[in-house]
């Protein structure tokens, strides 16, 4: 991982400040909103072991977090990649196929 003025690089992916201020405020807000239910019921908070506790805890989770973004985002990628891929076979084979067609009714496709 290697620290930048403008973002962090992570993995050779680039995250900007503010991307990673919006992770910490993602998971301030749900430690928040868990520590409040937890509060309203009366039971006593017991922590989850996923719940960062100190700032290395918060870096590795953000990193954590950073990284299963980027193996989603990735993913969806490269679906969009086949799919866009495969679209254009069938538009190949269509473009052959009217070609072929109009070849059969003698018509000349050069208008």
């Amino acid at each position: 991982m290697t620290l930048w003025r403008s973002h962090l690089n992570v993995n050779g992916c680039k995250y900007t400040k503010s991307d990673i201020l919006g992770a910490l405020a993602v998971v301030i807000a749900k430690r928040n909103q868990k520590e409040a239910r937890m509060a309203d019921t009366g039971k006593d908070y017991i922590s989850n072991s996923a719940d960062p506790k100190n700032i290395q805890d918060l870096t590795s989770f953000v990193q954590n977090l950073l990284q299963q973004m980027q193996d989603k985002f990735q993913n969806m990628s490269d679906q969009i990649i086949t799919r866009i891929d495969e679209m254009g076979n069938r538009i190949d084979d269509l473009e052959k196929n009217i070609a072929d067609l109009m070849t059969q009714a003698g018509v000349d496709d050069r208008a």
